[in-house]
């Protein structure tokens, strides 16, 4: 029996230890929560304050500095918001040249797979589809 004791003991010192883990787990996923919480709170602060400006209030230097970088990044952002719809819109008129359509494209004799009937270079040993062997 001096056996089987000993094997209890072991199987639940292997369980506690995988609780322990488990415990250790799901602390660490509720820390990473917490942070990403904080996260979002900075983010809610700084549009406030960004909002705050907006409306007129002065802001202190250092934060008056964010948000002048934030309307840069606004006004980069409807330039080139600009410049894709412009392009979008832009219709080829006639005179456009087509790109590379005075470049010849080699033409290639081919010949199909007597197995499955799939195209082939003519000069292919094998088949792209079926992996035939050719003559």
């Amino acid at each position: 029996m001096a056996f089987f004791d000993k094997l209890n003991q072991i199987a639940k010192s292997a369980t506690d230890i995988a609780n322990e883990a488990i415990d250790s787990g799901k602390g660490m996923a509720k820390i990473k929560k917490e942070q990403y919480n904080i996260a979002e709170q900075y983010k809610k602060i700084g549009q406030y304050y960004y909002q705050q400006r907006t409306a007129g209030m002065t802001l202190a230097p250092e934060v008056e500095e964010f948000c002048v970088a934030v309307d840069l990044s606004k006004a980069t952002i409807a330039e080139l918001e600009e410049q894709m719809r412009e392009a979008k819109t832009a219709q080829p008129d006639e005179t456009d040249e087509v790109p590379f359509a005075d470049v010849d494209v080699p033409v290639f004799e081919e010949c199909s797979c007597p197995k499955c009937g799939a195209a082939v270079a003519a000069d292919a040993l094998f088949c792209g589809k079926c992996g035939e062997k050719l003559n």
